[in-house]
């Protein structure tokens, strides 16, 4: 899925780094503006976004949050459907917000 997503952003010729490292040796899936920004302090925080990509997010999810922490709102992608309410309370949060595609809302709709 990362490589379908990098070649979507490429397209648009969007700012991003693919498998960062940011604090604590934890790698980021996909940093918008980039690395540079990022490890520059004087550069604008609001200005950055991070999209993790889990294929199956189960407990995997809570990867995203010790990556990236100048970013308090961060973006989990995945084509796993209906995961439990539950879950997604949780992500919301801890400030993840879930991107799915629009064929699964459905299974998610069923969920609550």
């Amino acid at each position: 899925m990362g490589n379908h997503l990098s070649a979507l952003f490429d397209a648009w010729d969007l700012a991003y780094d693919r498998s960062t490292e940011t604090e604590n040796n934890v790698n980021s899936d996909f940093l918008f503006s980039g690395i540079e920004e990022y490890r520059d302090s004087t550069f604008d925080a609001s200005l950055f976004a991070m999209l993790g990509v889990k294929s199956i997010c189960k407990n995997r999810w809570r990867e995203v949050l010790f990556a990236a922490a100048r970013i308090p709102q961060k973006y989990l992608i995945t084509l796993e459907p209906a995961i439990r309410r539950s879950q997604t309370d949780e992500m919301r949060a801890r400030g993840v917000q879930l991107v799915i595609p629009a064929v699964l809302h459905d299974a998610y709709l069923l969920q609550r």
